[in-house]
């Protein structure tokens, strides 16, 4: 039983106010009346949810233009000229007052256009996004040196042995700036030349 039959049946069998059934159910009130009334008027099945689907369309063809553009499609195919949305569009300018026919969602929904599957639709790229923190890194490598790089320079180094004699080699490394939200670091690695 849904909702609203039990609403209905509430008010109707048991005699109970429809303000105290919307404060405790947190429906409006106007709803329960709404219900009330299809209920006089159909009985049980009318309570049934209905479609939301609207009674116009302002954006949808009219039957005329979309029998004009099948048409143009059969027509253009036969003469073996190219009957896409463009053509049709190109050719329905001067026989249809609207600025732009949708001629391409009309051969979409009678199915006289053929899948590309070549092109790849744009639901199949796969996003960049970690779901826990530190998840995921991207490093992005451009050449040439940055001018922060320059003025605070400092080295990260493997570890190494104290009594170790080669020094590894040093990575110039500056600080995150003040307006980053986040920690970064800027890494540019450089050649240093054997120690003597």
């Amino acid at each position: 039983m849904g909702l609203g039959r039990y609403l209905v049946d509430a008010v109707i069998l048991e005699g109970r106010s429809v303000s105290e059934l919307a404060r405790s159910h947190w429906v409006s009130r106007g709803w329960i009346y709404k219900l009330l009334h299809r209920y006089e008027e159909g009985g049980y099945p009318a309570l049934e949810p209905r479609s939301r689907r609207p009674l116009s369309c302002s954006h949808h063809a009219a039957p005329k233009i979309e029998t004009e553009v099948l048409r143009l499609r059969r027509e253009l195919n036969q003469a073996g000229f190219d009957a896409g949305p463009q053509t049709i569009r190109h050719h329905l300018q001067p026989l249809v007052d609207q600025p732009q026919p949708p001629s391409g969602a009309i051969l979409k929904r009678n199915q006289l256009i053929t899948p590309q599957p070549q092109k790849r639709p744009r639901c199949s790229y796969i996003r960049f996004e970690a779901q826990l923190p530190n998840q995921t890194w991207q490093c992005d490598a451009t050449p040439g040196s940055s001018p922060t790089a320059a003025r605070s320079r400092s080295s990260i180094s493997s570890t190494t042995t104290p009594d170790s004699s080669s020094t590894p080699p040093s990575f110039p490394l500056s600080r995150p700036t003040t307006s980053s939200r986040h920690s970064s670091w800027l890494v540019a690695p450089t050649a240093c030349p054997p120690p003597s």
